[in-house]
């Protein structure tokens, strides 16, 4: 099924991006070649990330979520049109590579038949021999038979089961900035490292996203601000906050020193529990 560009209504098959510009995973912040499953949890993430100014008092506010959740909800489903036809373009493609191989060992089957059936091969051993009997023997020279003798005493090499495997290292899930030492592991360091982290956009850091969020409810919330604590001797829970009288809410995140690794706890459940934290729904 081919899919429609909801910018200039053109068709398109295989490719992921319109001829006029536009894309899917730009809107989404996806990778072109993100899982199925790992675009329906970002799409799933940006609907909760935008409904929230779209039930807001603010008419300004709300129109402006009003349309990103069309273009959000619109990219969506133009990735659905697109991954039915890349399923239907990979069968395919399985199918003529299977036909391929299928060609291929009729054609070795046949060049053995031909060239290394049994009647020659005896006929070759045969004439070998004979050239062989009819040789004079010579006697080995002792460089000669050093060589051989070195030769047999050669350890075997082990199979390929038996060698050790490389260590695969896990990747960050951020560049750790220039700025920052990770063995300085004091609060700013780790309020830092979250700012400049990119868990919640793709192209927009932490700090860019709290900056919006404040500046979309100034006069709504009284803001907390940016907030620390150590949990242990490599791990610190960050948490930018504002309260609406008894009712805190905010975005909450947790900063590995020992690899530069920040997580965004909202999808984390067992780790709220753990931190004691609690996500207003």
């Amino acid at each position: 099924m081919a899919w429609k560009c909801p910018e200039c209504g053109v068709i398109n098959d295989k490719k992921a991006e319109c001829s006029c510009g536009y894309a899917f995973y730009k809107i989404l912040g996806v990778k072109p070649d993100a899982t199925p499953e790992s675009v329906k949890q970002t799409y799933k993430y940006l609907l909760n990330l935008w409904e929230t100014d779209n039930v807001s008092k603010d008419p300004l506010a709300k129109k402006k979520a009003d349309e990103r959740l069309k273009k959000i909800n619109d990219a969506y489903k133009t990735f659905l049109n697109y991954a039915s036809v890349s399923a239907v373009s990979e069968k395919k493609t399985s199918t003529v590579k299977i036909a391929s191989l299928a060609g291929a060992a009729v054609l070795i089957f046949l060049f053995l038949f031909i060239f290394l059936n049994p009647f020659k091969k005896d006929e070759i051993k045969e004439q070998t021999t004979a050239q062989l009997a009819d040789k004079p023997k010579t006697k080995p020279s002792a460089a000669g038979q050093a060589i051989v003798q070195s030769k047999a005493e050669e350890p075997k090499s082990l199979p390929p089961a038996s060698l050790p495997q490389p260590e695969v290292q896990p990747q960050p899930l951020q560049q750790v900035p220039a700025n920052i030492n990770l063995s300085e592991r004091t609060e700013e360091n780790a309020i830092e490292l979250v700012k400049k982290a990119h868990v919640l956009d793709r192209f927009f850091d932490v700090g860019t996203m709290m900056k919006k969020w404040t500046d979309d409810n100034t006069g709504k919330l009284q803001f907390v601000g940016w907030k620390a604590k150590k949990i242990d001797e490599q791990t610190y829970l960050v948490g930018y906050t504002a309260s609406d009288g008894p009712v805190t809410s905010g975005f909450y995140f947790d900063v590995d020193f020992s690899t530069g690794n920040v997580r965004h706890l909202a999808n984390y459940p067992e780790l709220q529990k753990k931190y004691g934290i609690q996500y207003n729904k």
